[in-house]
């Protein structure tokens, strides 16, 4: 069926198999369609909505909103199902939206059977939403997707500028959009939807970053699901490559539409890197994402469980995160009592040895970072690695340096003296020795700081004038990454504020340069430098 662009298109859409209706939305020729996102057949109503005339979706109802409908884009029309259910779905007890690139894969009459047994038997009128695995924050996630050409300059500096203007603290929240459910006949949750689609026409395309801001404005909190994405729904079914594929007209290979053995369950609305029909037999090292670290960390951080006594266990979960200034989040070991420096020493040392065949930066990167140091007519001589793990930093400084260079690494495992230039330390210490006499301190570590502070100021007190304090940073040393294993993130250039902060007596950070990659990830370096 079609709408006309009027006012009558207000709960036009009549139940016809159910009260509970699926829908999911394709516009424009951004990726190809997929039939399957809106699950199987039932006594409920699947929707799609769309711009195309003729779309082929067997046993869907699909509505066709035609091309400058309300005088909107593409893009915007894609949205206005989604962000306002209640234009065209007023008329249904309970609407769950799913992307075009995930899939349903719990029944729809089971979703609202939890729902209604979580909230004592009914659930009330309102949106559903699954917080945020990776990040809780809409400014983090707004400078992602600019990163990510998501938005464009002009569009961030009129967040920038709402986001202000409401107050909105960092690390309000975030919640997925992949998938939203919401049980119709709040007249709040109306009004806080036809708010929500305004910002996304007027403000910013990214809806996932605004949500929070308007929920704010309103002050019409909404509920949480109770439980993760991947439990009702499969996210994403295809990846980029097949969408880029499509975009050249190419041929799409069997089973592209297909669920995939999932090798993430990344609720961010990007690629959470389910595994892709074009990366089939390919080496595992070439098709790391991610999504994949993700799982990867996940599986440490239990199997790091499994090895504390159950007495250790039992305090670590005594922990809490807590915020900072400069955009950071810390993990503090300890409950009532305080800090638990023990605790900390025994998590970081079983941590070292769950990840002791790893190796994170490639050699290309400490060669990068030599190249730069010599680049600024410095001759380095004496340095120090914080946290180097298996010792390779300091083997590559020393090779690319130069053979005057003597530059050891510390590490708090008792492995430490297995490998080369090695010393057992706890890089928060500052041997007296050290100070004012090293070229070069650098980290990859730093992460693993529970009172990052305190290190910093330590190892800016160890450079000589005119030596170099290099820390590297990326995606993951965001605040949203903090656990008991890596208990400290901050931003980017909160990074620099701390260490500007911290050094305003020795120095400055001078800038931040690209340092290659990890796998597919950039490696950025922030270099701090006393003055001479």
């Amino acid at each position: 069926m079609e709408l006309a662009d009027s006012g009558e298109a207000m709960e036009r859409l009549v139940p016809d198999r159910g009260r509970i209706a699926v829908y999911s939305c394709y516009f424009g020729q951004y990726e190809p369609f997929h039939r399957h996102a809106v699950g199987p057949e039932g006594d409920w109503d699947r929707i799609i909505f769309t711009d195309h005339a003729g779309l082929d979706a067997p046993g869907c109802r699909v509505v066709r909103l035609p091309e400058g409908f309300g005088g909107l884009t593409a893009k915007q029309l894609s949205r206005l199902p989604k962000l306002w259910p209640e234009r065209f779905l007023g008329l249904y007890d309970w609407v769950i939206y799913i992307d075009n690139r995930a899939r349903l894969v719990m029944p729809p009459d089971e979703v609202v059977a939890r729902l209604d047994a979580v909230h004592g038997g009914v659930a009330p009128a309102g949106r559903f939403l699954v917080r945020h695995r990776a990040r809780g924050c809409s400014w983090r996630e707004a400078e992602v997707c600019l990163r990510q050409e998501k938005l464009d300059a002009e569009e961030m500096a009129r967040l920038r500028a709402w986001f202000h203007a409401a107050g909105l603290p960092r690390n309000a929240g975030l919640f997925v959009n992949t998938a939203l459910v919401q049980k119709m006949g709040s007249s709040d949750t109306a009004r806080l939807n036809e708010a929500w689609f305004g910002a996304f026409v007027s403000i910013a395309g990214r809806d996932q970053v605004l949500l929070p801001n308007v929920m704010r404005m309103t002050g019409l909190a909404q509920h949480e699901m109770g439980m993760a994405l991947a439990e009702f729904a499969q996210w994403p079914v295809f990846g980029f490559k097949i969408r880029n594929m499509f975009r050249r007209g190419m041929a799409l290979p069997e089973g592209w539409d297909r669920p995939k053995t999932a090798v993430a369950a990344d609720e961010d609305g990007s690629d959470g890197g389910m595994a892709d029909p074009m990366e089939q037999g390919k080496p595992a090292a070439r098709a790391a994402s991610k999504g994949e670290m993700q799982v990867q960390d996940f599986k440490r951080k239990h199997k790091l469980g499994e090895r504390l006594v159950a007495e250790d266990a039992a305090r670590l979960d005594q922990g809490s995160v807590v915020l900072g200034e400069d955009d950071m989040k810390l993990y503090r070991y300890g409950g009532e009592d305080g800090f638990d420096l023990e605790l900390y020493r025994k998590v970081q040392t079983e941590a070292n040895k769950l990840k002791i065949k790893n190796q994170f930066v490639p050699e290309e990167h400490i060669a990068i970072l030599s190249r730069y140091m010599l680049d600024q007519g410095a001759k380095p001589i004496t340095g120090i690695c914080h946290g180097t793990r298996r010792g390779n930093e300091q083997v590559w400084f020393r090779q690319y340096l130069g053979p005057q260079a003597e530059v050891f690494g510390t590490e708090i495992s008792d492995t430490a003296t297995e490998f080369p230039h090695t010393i057992q330390w706890d890089f928060h210490e500052v041997d007296p020795a050290w100070l004012g006499k090293m070229d070069l301190v650098y980290s990859n570590s730093w992460d693993h700081a529970h009172d990052p502070e305190r290190a910093f100021a330590g190892w800016i007190s160890c450079l000589k004038p005119g030596g170099f304090l290099m820390l590297d940073h990326g995606w993951n040393y965001l605040p949203d990454r903090v656990s008991p294993m890596d208990p400290f993130g901050i931003s980017e250039a909160g990074l620099v504020k701390m260490l500007n902060r911290l050094g305003a007596a020795t120095g400055a950070v001078v800038e931040v340069i690209d340092g290659g990659k990890h796998k597919r990830h950039q490696i950025r370096t922030v270099i701090f430098r006393a003055r001479a």
